[in-house]
C-alpha cells in the first residue's frame, strides 16, 4: 500500500484534494469513484519541496511540443474508431515515432495500459504533458464507449489551438526583430560612436540639445555601469515573477487586462472559445454539466474567469439555466449566451457550444489578423521616428562642432 495524491470533482461539482491509501493509482481511482467522485489527477504523494519541483521540472517528457500531442491524439482516435483495440493503437503509435520524448511517454503509457489501467489513468502519470481538461474528455470518452470520437475531436481541437497559437507567433517575429535592430543599433551609436566625439564637443564649448544629452547619459550608463543594470533587471524580473505568481496579484492583474479596451475582448473571446469547446466535448460525452463547468473552470488559465465559472458552476447545481447564469457574469460575449439559450431551449446544448466556439475562433482569427496588420507599420513608424531624433541630434552636435572650429 502507498499514498496517493489526488484531485477530483464531488458529486455536487465541488472540487476535492487530498491523499488516501491505495495498491494503485488505479485502486485510488475505484475508492474515488466508490465515493461518487470524479478523479481529475491521481499520483504518487510527493513529499517536501524538493520532491515536488523534481516532479515538475523533471517529468519524462516535459520538452514534447504541443503539436506533436495532437497529431498523436488525432492518430490515435482514428485508430480507435476504426475498431482496433486500444493497447494495438498505442502500439502502432509508439512504431511510428521511434525514439524521442514522445515515444518514451508512449512506450510508459501502453505498459501502463496492458496493465489494466485506463487510458485516463495512464495519461495521469504524464499530467505536465496530459493536462487535466485533457484526461477529463478521454475519460468521458472511455465511459461513454465512444473513445475514438472523443480522441478525434479533441485532437482537431488541439491542433486548432496550437496553429492560432504558432499564427500569433510567427505574426510577431517581424515586429520583435525590429525592436532588437532599433535597441541594438542606439547601443552602438551611444556606446560606440557618441563617446568619440566627446571630448572635441567639450574642448569646442559646443552647448549640446537636450535630445544630445540624453544621449550621452544613456551611453555613459551602459558603459560604465552595465554590470549594475544588468543585476537589476535580474532583480526586477525575479521580484515581477514572484509577484506575479501570488494569487491577489494575479486576480488583480488578470481583472485589470479582461476590462482593457483592446485587450480584453480578445482575451475574453478567446477564454470563451476555449471553455465551451471544453464544456460541449466533456457534456457531449456524458459529463453531467455541472462537473464538466468544474473541469472547463480547471481548464481556464484566467483566475477571474475561474471564479465566474465556479459561480456559474453553483448556480446550475441550484437548478438555474446555463446562460442565465453566464450572462450575470458579464465576461462572456453576448453571441455565446445566444446560442447556449437555443440549445437549452432545443435540447442540443453541445451542438451550440461547439458552433459557438467555432464562431468565437473565426472572430478572433480576424482580430489577430488586423491586430498584426496595424502593429507592424506602427512600429515601424516609431522605431523610425526614435532613429531619426537619434540621428538628427549626433548630426547637430557635429554641425556645431563644425561652426566653433570654423
Amino acid at each position: 500500500m502507498g499514498r496517493y495524491a489526488y484531485r477530483a470533482l464531488a458529486p455536487d461539482g465541488s472540487r476535492l484534494r487530498g491523499e488516501l491509501e491505495a495498491a494503485s493509482d488505479r485502486d485510488a481511482a475505484r475508492q474515488l469513484q466508490a465515493r461518487g467522485s470524479y478523479p481529475l489527477e491521481i499520483r504518487p504523494a510527493e513529499r517536501g519541496w524538493l520532491a515536488e519541483f523534481l516532479r515538475r521540472e523533471m517529468r519524462l517528457g516535459r520538452d514534447v511540443r504541443r503539436r506533436d500531442i495532437a497529431i498523436l491524439t488525432q492518430e490515435l482516435g482514428s485508430l480507435v474508431a476504426a475498431g482496433l483495440p486500444l493497447d494495438r493503437s498505442l502500439h502502432l503509435a509508439l512504431e511510428a515515432r521511434g525514439r524521442g520524448p514522445l515515444a518514451r511517454v508512449l512506450r510508459d503509457v501502453l505498459e501502463r495500459v496492458r496493465g489494466g489501467s485506463t487510458l485516463a489513468r495512464a495519461l495521469a502519470a504524464h499530467g505536465t504533458i496530459f493536462d487535466a481538461a485533457y484526461r477529463s474528455v478521454v475519460e468521458a470518452g472511455e465511459r461513454s464507449g465512444h473513445l475514438g470520437q472523443a480522441l478525434k475531436r479533441l485532437g482537431e481541437d488541439r491542433k486548432r489551438a496550437d496553429s492560432a497559437r504558432q499564427k500569433i507567433l510567427s505574426s510577431l517575429l517581424y515586429p520583435s526583430l525590429l525592436i532588437v535592430m532599433a535597441g541594438l543599433s542606439l547601443g552602438f551609436i551611444t556606446t560606440t560612436v557618441l563617446p568619440q566625439f566627446r571630448p572635441m564637443l567639450a574642448e569646442a564649448g559646443v552647448q549640446l540639445t537636450v535630445s544630445a544629452e540624453v544621449l550621452f547619459s544613456i551611453g555613459d550608463l551602459l558603459t560604465n555601469h552595465w554590470l549594475t543594470l544588468l543585476l537589476g533587471a535580474f532583480v526586477a524580473g525575479t521580484a515581477l515573477v514572484v509577484v506575479i505568481r501570488q494569487p491577489a496579484s494575479r486576480l488583480w492583474i488578470d481583472g485589470r487586462l479582461l476590462r482593457a479596451p483592446a485587450v480584453g475582448p480578445f482575451l475574453r473571446e478567446a477564454a470563451a472559445a476555449q471553455y465551451c469547446r471544453l464544456l460541449a466535448m466533456l457534456h457531449g460525452n456524458g459529463i453531467p454539466l455541472p462537473a464538466a463547468i468544474g473541469i472547463a473552470a480547471e481548464a481556464v488559465g484566467s483566475p477571474t474567469l475561474q471564479a465566474a465559472l465556479r459561480h456559474v458552476q453553483t448556480k446550475v447545481k441550484e437548478g438555474r439555466g446555463l446562460a442565465g447564469t453566464l450572462q450575470e457574469t458579464g465576461l462572456c460575449p453576448p453571441l455565446v449566451i445566444h446560442l447556449v439559450r437555443v440549445g437549452e431551449e432545443t435540447g442540443r446544448l453541445s451542438e451550440m457550444l461547439l458552433r459557438a466556439a467555432d464562431l468565437l475562433d473565426e472572430r478572433l482569427q480576424h482580430m489577430t489578423e488586423r491586430f498584426t496588420a496595424l502593429l507592424v507599420p506602427v512600429l515601424t513608424l516609431v522605431i523610425g521616428v526614435v532613429i531619426a531624433v537619434a540621428v538628427t541630434s549626433v548630426f547637430s552636435a557635429l554641425l556645431s562642432l563644425n561652426e566653433a572650429i570654423q
